[in-house]
């Protein structure tokens, strides 16, 4: 298997690249979903969310975070431009486009449409373990907000 062209290590694999884009994708869907297990299936358990709202730290935290959510509340998240970046073996970044649109309801779907509560880049770090690659770190940089 050739290594991707451009990585000086020779340590990436396309293999990789679509398993760390595949664990963003599906820890953000879980989110989405409100799967705990889910989430918590794709981000390590050391792991570090940086929220708006402050850190979210581990497994814990993530419990926390789904169990003060409202039942009603719809988010959806639009992720493009995925760009995944070997930083050493075993440890990769994955940066992204998000667009996410958040709806507290409180009815049924569908729901009226409006416009995103926000767009920005996610800053995405990834460790491999022996099964797969993990979620251990998170933060956004804000380009657009709702006021």
């Amino acid at each position: 298997m050739q290594p991707l062209p451009g990585d000086p290590s020779g340590d990436l694999f396309w293999p990789d690249v679509l398993a760390c884009e595949r664990t963003v994708l599906r820890f953000t869907a879980a989110f989405d979903a409100s799967d705990l297990d889910g989430m918590l299936a794709e981000f390590a358990p050391d792991g570090v969310w940086q929220r708006q709202e402050g850190a979210v730290r581990g497994h814990d935290g993530l419990r926390a975070l789904m169990a003060a959510r409202s039942p009603s509340l719809l988010v959806r998240h639009v992720i493009t431009n995925m760009r995944v970046a070997l930083v050493r073996p075993g440890f990769a970044t994955c940066t992204s486009y998000v667009t996410v649109y958040r709806h507290d309801h409180g009815g049924p779907k569908p729901v009226l449409l409006g416009q995103p509560t926000l767009v920005g880049i996610y800053h995405d770090g990834l460790h491999k373990t022996e099964r797969t690659w993990l979620l251990s770190g998170r933060s956004v940089s804000i380009d657009l907000k709702q006021v």
